[in-house]
C-alpha cells in the first residue's frame, strides 16, 4: 500500500463545487500554452440528487498559461468543446463563464463499456483532443470513522517555535479488499468543509441573519493519492478540538475518484513536483498529459479524466466524543468583548473570505451539531 499526502497547491481549478489550487506553468521554450482540466464519471447530475452534497454537472476548464505565476493564468473563451465516445456519440459543452464549459445533461454519465475523449476547438481554429479513456475496473466503497487523538502543533511565539500537543479528532476511511484481487485501486481523495456561522447579536433562530452555512476550500485543503489493494484504514484528515468552527456545526465531504493508472501518475506528478517546489526547487512544468494539439504546435497541459466516484460525508457530532464538549463562553461573548464588533455579529450573511461561499439557507443534507 502506498499513501501520498499533499497539502500545498498553487492555482484555481474548478472541479466539483470544490476549488483545488495548482499552477500550470509555461514550457521551457517560453511559448504560451493551453491548460485543460475536467472529468466525466459514473455519477450523473440526477444520480447525485439523493446524495449528501450539492448537485453538479460535469465541467471542463480552459486557461491560457504564459508565465510562471497564478496571475498569468487567464480564461479561454469562445471555444467549442464536446465530449465524444468511441461509439461515435457527441455531447456539447455550453460556455458558462470564466473559461468554464458545462455539460448540461441531467442523466449523462459514463458507460463502463465505452471510452471517452474531449475535443476542443478554440476561436482561432486551433484544435486539441484527449486520448480515449475508459473507466477503471474497481471503485470500492469504504466506511468513515472518527477517532479521538492528539496532534502535534507548531506555533511561533516571540520569534521562537513552540511545539505543543493538542486534542484532536481524526477521520479515517476503511476500504474493503479490492476484488478481483488481480486489480489495483488508483484513487484520489479530496475534501470540502462546511461549517455554521452565528450572528451573536441576533436572538431569533427564525431570523435569516441568525445562522449561515459557510463552505471553505481552505478548511481541509489538498488531496491524498492512494495506490493499493484496499483492505486497510487510511487517514483522511484531522481537526483540532480548539477549532471554534466545530461548535456551530461542522461537516466535511470526502470525494473519492477511482481512476486509471495514467490519471494516477498525472496527479502524483503534480504532487511530487509541487512538493519539490516547496523545497526551493524549480516550479513544476511539462507534466504528463493525455491531451495533444491537433493542428498546431501549441503546448497543452492538464488531464481529462474518466473516473468512478464515491462520496462520503462526515458530520461532527458532539455526542461522538468521550467527554463533554461545552460551547465556549469566550465564543458566546466574542462580539460583546470586541472593541469594534464585526458586521458578522449583526448578520451572518456578512461572513466572507478568500475561498468561502456563504449560504443563509441550511443545506438539505445538513445534520451536524
Amino acid at each position: 500500500m502506498k499513501l501520498i499526502y499533499h497539502f500545498s497547491l498553487i492555482v484555481l481549478m474548478l472541479t466539483f463545487s470544490c476549488v483545488e489550487r495548482y499552477e500550470f506553468p509555461i514550457t521551457d521554450d517560453g511559448r504560451t500554452g493551453l491548460v485543460v482540466e475536467g472529468f466525466v464519471s459514473d455519477l450523473s447530475y440526477s444520480d447525485i440528487q439523493s446524495m449528501p452534497l450539492d448537485q453538479r454537472y460535469f465541467t471542463i476548464t480552459l486557461r491560457e498559461s504564459n508565465a510562471i505565476s497564478s496571475q498569468s493564468i487567464k480564461p479561454v473563451t469562445g471555444a467549442h468543446v464536446e465530449l465524444v465516445s468511441d461509439a461515435n456519440e457527441f455531447w456539447d459543452y455550453a460556455e458558462s463563464g470564466d473559461g468554464i464549459y458545462t455539460l448540461y445533461y441531467d442523466d449523462l454519465k459514463i458507460d463502463p463499456n465505452k471510452k471517452y475523449k474531449v475535443s476542443i476547438t478554440l476561436s482561432d481554429g486551433n484544435s486539441f483532443e484527449s486520448s480515449f479513456e475508459s473507466a477503471p475496473a474497481v471503485s470500492p466503497v469504504g466506511k468513515t470513522a472518527m477517532i479521538e487523538t492528539f496532534e502535534t502543533v507548531y506555533e511561533t511565539q516571540g520569534g521562537e517555535t513552540v511545539i505543543t500537543t493538542e486534542e484532536a479528532i481524526q477521520i479515517n476511511l476503511d476500504l474493503p479488499v479490492v476484488q478481483p484481487a488481480t486489480e489495483t485501486l488508483y484513487a484520489k481523495w479530496d475534501f470540502l468543509t462546511t461549517f455554521g456561522v452565528r450572528a451573536r447579536f441576533v436572538d431569533s433562530p427564525n431570523d435569516i441573519r441568525y445562522k449561515c452555512w459557510a463552505t471553505s476550500i481552505y478548511e481541509n485543503p489538498g488531496f491524498l493519492m492512494y495506490q493499493g489493494k484496499g483492505g486497510g484504514v487510511s487517514k483522511m484528515f484531522t481537526v483540532l478540538l480548539t477549532n471554534e468552527e466545530l461548535h456551530d456545526g461542522y461537516s466535511t465531504l470526502i470525494r473519492q475518484q477511482s481512476m486509471n493508472k495514467e490519471g494516477f501518475l498525472y496527479w502524483s506528478d503534480i504532487q511530487k513536483q509541487t512538493e519539490q517546489a516547496d523545497l526551493f526547487a524549480p516550479p513544476p512544468y511539462n507534466l504528463i498529459s493525455n491531451i495533444t494539439a491537433v493542428n498546431s504546435d501549441t503546448p497543452v497541459f492538464g488531464y481529462f479524466g474518466v473516473v468512478r466516484e464515491q462520496y462520503y460525508r462526515w458530520n461532527f457530532m458532539k455526542s461522538d466524543l468521550s467527554k463533554p464538549f461545552p460551547y465556549p463562553e469566550a465564543l458566546t461573548r466574542s462580539c460583546e468583548l470586541a472593541f469594534e464588533p464585526s458586521r458578522v455579529c449583526f448578520d451572518c450573511r456578512e461572513f466572507s473570505g478568500l475561498g468561502i461561499t456563504n449560504n443563509p439557507n441550511q443545506p438539505w443534507w445538513w445534520s451536524a451539531n
